[in-house]
């Protein structure tokens, strides 16, 4: 069984995450193209309160991060009304993939609809944490069984932060869709 942790968010750490991914993503939102510094915020691809709990080097880790455009972020990230299809990606260098943007079922009014299937650029260490987001996505939007993304919440307390990434992984999954 899982170690549980609890550690406690601080404006400090934050700030020093968003900085982190500011130098990531050159203060550039990846999916909008926004260099608004005023609209652009600190995303977590695993939520705090998961890290917190099973495993807090995530918490803060730039491989748990996007920078992103506020006015997608919360509303639409957090609540999975998108995702990044980990599934196709392409590498694009030897640190860099382009992955594509996924929208789920509700595309009312949603300001991210614009950017379906765009290639966005992030670093590849950053896989292992989109995984997570990905299964929630599938989950939410009626797509696979839950029990597909608690497989994988069970392995996140072993993520060693090198953003080492087995494709085949994803293939031993049963009922992925």
């Amino acid at each position: 069984m899982a170690q549980i942790y609890s550690i406690v968010r601080n404006g400090h750490q934050q700030k020093k995450f968003r900085a982190k991914l500011k130098t990531t993503y050159n203060s550039i939102c990846p999916i909008t193209g926004s260099r608004d510094l005023s609209n652009l915020e600190a995303a977590h691809v695993i939520p705090f309160v998961v890290c917190s709990s099973l495993n807090p080097n995530l918490a803060f880790s730039e491989f748990n991060g996007i920078l992103m455009n506020k006015h997608i972020h919360r509303k639409e990230f957090e609540t999975h009304k998108f995702t990044f299809d980990i599934l196709n990606y392409e590498m694009f260098s030897d640190t860099l993939i382009q992955i594509p943007i996924i929208i789920g079922n509700d595309t009312l009014n949603l300001k991210v609809t614009q950017y379906k299937n765009k290639k966005i650029k992030i670093p590849k260490s950053c896989l292992h944490c989109l995984r997570y987001h990905y299964y929630e996505f599938l989950h939410k939007n009626k797509l696979c069984n839950k029990h597909v993304n608690i497989y994988y919440l069970e392995q996140i307390h072993t993520i060693d932060l090198t953003g080492a990434f087995d494709y085949d992984h994803d293939a031993l999954l049963p009922d992925v869709i």
